[in-house]
């Protein structure tokens, strides 16, 4: 059992454990797919937003989700409402794919909760998980991207390519700062895969502030080497880069073209999508925390 030490503040206190795990989504192997953290809190103890945010500093994990039940009285294993924040090493997320499907694993798996469906009260609305088979379906819902001049994002374009001439288009999801940026049906798997932009200087060149991911995808071909290990072409293959976060690259977005693969499969229902993927526990620890 791997322990870690957090304390509120430096005054004496109530020793209590936080159980944590660590989960690798859209993936059945381990070191693969995106890595979160799991916390299950401290029941009603009033952990503190500065102490949520060091804990995700010290797990330095794409994400960290925080996980607490809706009612005093309520049981982690056979609830089925739960809270449920997620931090980045740097600052709290509105919204987040892989440390949901992270939580409902833990509490489906580690903790065998009895439920059907789970819940979650999220600081981006009421997401929910079932299960479907070997894979949870993630309820979410459908965010509209908006076509954008290519002259408000040149900067961009500059960092990330080295002929911008490789984009076909470029959308904006203003509520959420999503910048997605589509290319040609020019590179290969092993052209988009290999590509290193300099993405730690996105940031530096957005004067606007309004945008938090950059998202870059390109269509599946089978004549590209775009398909699984079966010979199935994916729909689409995306890299998502988040300097914003502390991290230049997010790990997996539908199927992810990074150092850590993974697979999604998607379906959209109008104004809500399913995101279905599998997980692998790769380590459970605890935290003494001092309240």
């Amino acid at each position: 059992m791997f322990k870690m030490w957090f304390s509120k503040d430096s005054s004496p206190g109530v020793t209590r454990k936080l159980r944590v795990f660590t989960v690798d989504t859209f993936t059945v192997k381990p070191f693969r797919g995106n890595p979160a953290a799991v916390c299950l809190d401290l029941p009603h103890e009033g952990l503190t937003d500065e102490l949520y945010q060091k804990i995700a500093a010290e797990m330095n994990l794409p994400m960290t989700a925080f996980v607490n039940t809706v009612n005093k009285d309520d049981n982690l294993a056979s609830a089925n409402r739960f809270k449920l924040r997620w931090f980045t090493p740097k600052t709290e997320w509105k919204l987040c794919g892989h440390a949901t499907l992270a939580s409902a694993f833990v509490l489906f798996t580690s903790l065998n909760n009895s439920s059907d469906e789970l819940v979650f009260e999220t600081p981006g609305g009421e997401l929910s998980v079932c299960k479907q088979g070997e894979l949870l379906a993630m309820n979410f819902p459908t965010a509209e991207t908006l076509p954008q001049q290519w002259g408000d994002f040149e900067k961009f374009l500059k960092v990330l390519f080295p002929d911008i001439n490789i984009v076909d288009s470029i959308h904006l999801c203003d509520p959420l700062g999503f910048l997605v940026i589509r290319l040609k049906d020019k590179w290969n798997r092993e052209k988009f895969e290999t590509w290193i932009p300099n993405a730690e200087k996105l940031p530096s060149v957005d004067s606007s502030g309004r945008v938090k991911m950059v998202i870059v995808t390109t269509r599946g071909r089978s004549e590209a080497g775009f398909t699984n290990i079966a010979g199935e072409q994916y729909d689409f293959v995306s890299r998502i880069f988040t300097p914003w976060t502390g991290l230049p690259e997010d790990p997996v977005t539908a199927r992810q073209c990074s150092q850590r693969p993974g697979d999604l499969w998607l379906e959209v229902r109008g104004e809500r999508t399913d995101i279905k993927g599998q997980s692998v526990l790769v380590m459970e620890s605890h935290m003494n925390i001092l309240v």
